[in-house]
């Protein structure tokens, strides 16, 4: 869990991911941030879409969830096609 400091430190944070990978089942956004060691630890996901009002779209990315995952999870899922990575690397 997220500790209300690690909550108000997200945004900045978000600036500078170790990786962005794509989860292709949802089609969600997931920022991988280092920990403190320097180690790919806090997974956050985003949900992404366009939003129309007549004829303005707007792009909307929110924070649907932040999680402290192992990295050999997320390689699991990389290795099994579940994810993509779109920038940066896992460990």
């Amino acid at each position: 869990a997220l500790t209300p400091g690690d909550w108000l430190l997200l945004p900045r944070r978000l600036t500078n991911p170790a990786a962005v990978l794509l989860d292709v089942e949802s089609g969600n956004l997931i920022y991988l941030l280092e920990s403190a060691q320097g180690v790919p630890q806090l997974a956050v996901q985003t949900d992404y879409y366009l939003q129309k009002r007549g004829k303005i779209e707007k792009v909307i990315n929110l924070v649907v969830s932040a999680l402290v995952t192992r990295p050999a999870d997320i390689k699991g899922r990389i290795k099994g096609g579940k994810l993509v990575i779109l920038l940066g690397s896992v460990g």
